[in-house]
Parts: C-alpha cells; structure tokens; sequence
C-alpha cells in the first residue's frame, strides 16, 4: 500500500509541475450517485452481493496541459459498499455494507472534437481515505417465513467491519462539457477498480479479499480561473 500512495503522490507531482497551456483553467462543485459494490473471494455460496446506491459530493479542478488535453482532480466524499443477502436454512438476511471514503481521482483528461458540446475521456489513479468505519448494518432478518427484524436488539443491528484506511485504485470513463457563459457544465460517468484489499484478516478468517467496485455519474459546474 506504501509503494502505491507513493507513486500516486509522484503522478500528481509530475502532473502539476507540468508546462501549464494558456487555455483558461476551472474549478468547481459537482454531486452525483455512486452504484457501488464490492468482489468477495472467496465468496460464501450462501451469499448474495448487489449494489448500494450512495451520494458522490465534492469538487473539481480542470488544469489544461495542451489544446486537447488536461489533468482533472476530482477530490470527493464518496458512499460505497453494497447490499448483502445471506441465506442459511430457514434464515433469510438482508443487510448493508456502508463504507464511506473521501477518493481523490488524479484523471487525465482528452478532449474529442472542438464543438461547443464537447465529449472527453479521462482516467487515472484514485486514492481513497476510509472516513469512520466500515459497519454491516441489519435491515431485515425472517426465520420460517416471519420477519423478525423487530425482536433484534438494536445493539446487534450492526457490526463494525476491520478495514485498511487507504485504498488505491484506477478510474476511466467519459463525459461531455457544455459552455455555460464564461464557464462550464459537464455531465461524466466513470467505473472506479478497487485495487487494494481492504479486509484486515488473518489465515483463519473464512474471506480473505475485499476489493470495491463503482461505477459513478457526476454533474458539475465549472468556473473560469481567467487564462
């Protein structure tokens, strides 16, 4: 995990000491939705893993480093984890993992075309730092048919989860931007790879690997920096 924050933090830098092009710079809010989800190996059979529904809220930075070609840093609060079935006998579990991470994506970004609707595609690497802890928390439990959420104490409604604090990954995808004015609008979607596994295990625990997945669509606003 050291040697991948540390070649992250040198991208950046390369990156940001780059000869800057004198097309205008932006910055920016954007919010979107995060569908996330995880891998589990190895995954009991008698689990299900779907995807969690979470916000994406933060900010971006366009940096230009020629005509068509620029550095993104998208620096957002970020939901993850997923929705877990687990069923065993006559007991049906339905539960959610919440993660919530602030990831830092450093995108390259190319544009495509010189219209006034402009598509682009960008990818990177992303640094994420877990914010509080990971929890799997209780949303239904039936035993023979009944649902017995109800006669859970709420004390056993929610485990917290041993997780890494950091996590490096990759992102790609694509977008459009529009000119609003003296600044800019655009509309981008993105699957973000999980590259570090985050469960804190040893040799007797039953799983092993926790990688997150996302795909994510974010809209933003973009102001001019002057350029």
């Amino acid at each position: 995990m050291k040697k991948a924050t540390i070649i992250f933090i040198v991208l950046v830098l390369i990156c940001w000491n780059a000869p800057v092009f004198s097309q205008t710079n932006y910055i920016g809010p954007m919010i979107g939705v995060n569908l996330a989800n995880v891998s589990v190996s190895p995954k009991p059979p008698e689990w299900d893993i779907s995807t969690r529904t979470g916000l994406v809220a933060g900010g971006a930075l366009l940096i230009y480093l020629g005509p068509n070609i620029g550095l993104q840093v998208e620096p957002a609060y970020m939901q993850k984890g997923s929705k877990v079935k687990i069923e065993e006998g006559n007991q049906k579990i339905e539960a959610t993992l919440h993660a919530n991470n602030l990831d830092i994506p450093v995108l390259l970004k190319i544009s495509l075309g010189q219209g006034s609707a402009q598509p682009y595609l960008i990818a990177g690497p992303t640094l994420g730092f877990k914010l509080g802890d990971a929890k799997l928390v209780l949303d239904k439990a039936i035993v023979d048919g009944q649902d017995v959420t109800n006669l859970i104490p709420e004390d056993q409604k929610e485990e917290k989860l041993d997780t890494k604090s950091t996590e490096f990954g990759v992102s790609f995808g694509a977008g459009v931007m529009f000119p609003v004015g003296n600044n800019q609008l655009f509309i981008e979607g993105a699957y973000n790879l999980g590259l570090t596994n985050m469960a804190e295990t040893d040799e007797s625990d039953e799983i092993q690997d926790v990688n997150t997945r996302s795909i994510q669509f974010k809209v933003g606003l973009l102001f001019s920096l002057g350029g």
